[in-house]
């Protein structure tokens, strides 16, 4: 079932255009970082798949959880303050 799924041609539109919007995305944020992770793992997966369905799948996959773990929340202390 999903072998079939990954071969059907409007699944690897659906993947392109979700990859599309990714790629944007992170250029829209200024993650180049998060870009070049996506990029490398799709280069990477085409060496050894030839299915583009799931050279989309994995960089999306792997540059979502490059994203989750590198993402750091809080507050910058640039130096002390006056503010009474």
């Amino acid at each position: 079932m999903i072998g079939g799924f990954l071969k059907n041609k409007t699944a690897a539109y659906l993947f392109l255009f979700l990859s599309l919007i990714e790629v944007y995305a992170l250029l829209i944020q200024k993650d180049i970082k998060t870009l070049f992770v996506f990029i490398f793992t799709c280069v990477i997966t085409s060496y050894y798949y030839k299915d583009m369905s799931i050279i989309l799948i994995c960089g999306l996959v792997l540059s979502n959880i490059y994203k989750t773990f590198s993402y750091t929340e809080g507050f910058v202390n640039d130096g002390p303050s006056d503010n009474v």
